[in-house]
């Protein structure tokens, strides 16, 4: 057996990758280990939505981690050649790897893969999420199936390469699950508060639009709050309505220059009516086509969303 020790002392994590592709082996678990001490790790962060980077293979939606930074930029620049702006970020001390692994975690990522080479669960890297969705009211909301779709339909929107079945696999999570809408109280409402004492408060978009902030979780709303002054401004006493798919076609009937914005500050995905409603649309044709074992469409990214 490879003495682990040695190899780490000669080559750190780098060393050690090459023997760990067991997950129930003893590298597996040194290598896990080792991450979570006070050795240097450079996650790889996406541009366009200042997030953990995420990319999909057979496991499911996956982040990045390199043990060197040299490492850690010639992914960036990989990954710049198929028109993804990424860009890595250090960490040394536990609590600044955990504070992004739990963050890994809610974006729906099923692990990290370090160096290009071993996969390392996120269960094993930081504590299990033991719900998902909306489970009551003294729970932080996660959605992790809604935040991967969204983060890589964001990613890919950025870069260009965006395709119409990313697009409705993400509205298909929006319209089984639930989102969080920033509100404030009316003025009048006493007792026991229902929807109609809630205010949805609004921006004026550059172009004139009416923009509603809708948030997928707790943890996208508490860090734009934080990193935001417009929206900490805007939500002062941060409180948030679990909405379902329906309430937010009733936000848009307003106006025509009404949109949402779906997590501001990181995805910043803006959907108005007409493009809510052709998604149901589409998604209605496509299980009547698949019922007559039709392919299925391959309609063009809505224009309002290039």
């Amino acid at each position: 057996m490879a003495d682990l020790q040695a190899i780490y002392r000669d080559f750190g994590i780098q060393g050690i990758v090459p023997y760990s592709f067991q997950r129930e082996g003893a590298a597996y678990r040194f290598l896990v280990e080792k991450i979570k001490e006070e050795e240097p790790l450079y996650f790889i962060f996406s541009e366009a939505t200042s997030v953990p980077y995420l990319d999909v293979m057979n496991l499911g939606a996956y982040a990045m981690a390199y043990s060197s930074e040299k490492r850690a930029k010639l992914i960036c620049d990989k990954l710049a050649c198929r028109g993804d702006s990424t860009y890595p970020i250090k960490t040394t001390v536990f609590e600044e790897k955990e504070k992004i692994m739990l963050r890994i975690r809610d974006l729906g990522a099923a692990g990290v893969q370090i160096d290009d080479g071993v996969f390392v669960c996120i269960e094993d890297l930081t504590q299990r999420a033991d719900y998902d969705g909306f489970k009551d009211l003294d729970l932080p909301m996660r959605n992790a199936g809604i935040n991967a779709s969204l983060y890589l339909l964001c990613q890919k929107l950025a870069s260009g390469t965006a395709h119409q079945h990313l697009l409705l696999h993400f509205f298909r999570q929006v319209q089984a699950g639930h989102l969080l809408i920033p509100v404030a109280i009316a003025g009048t409402a006493e007792g026991a508060l229902g929807k109609d004492d809630f205010i949805v408060p609004t921006m004026q978009s550059e172009d004139g639009c009416c923009l509603i902030s809708v948030f997928t979780d707790t943890l996208s709303f508490l860090s734009a709050c934080e990193s935001d002054e417009k929206i900490r401004k805007l939500f002062p006493k941060q409180l948030t309505y679990v909405a379902e798919y329906r309430f937010l076609l009733e936000l848009l009937t307003g106006s025509d220059g009404t949109v949402i914005t779906v997590n501001p500050g990181t995805a910043n995905l803006n959907i108005d009516r007409a493009t809510f409603l052709g998604l149901e649309a589409t998604t209605a044709a496509e299980e009547r086509e698949m019922e007559i074992g039709a392919t299925e469409s391959e309609d063009p990214i809505p224009d309002f969303l290039k």
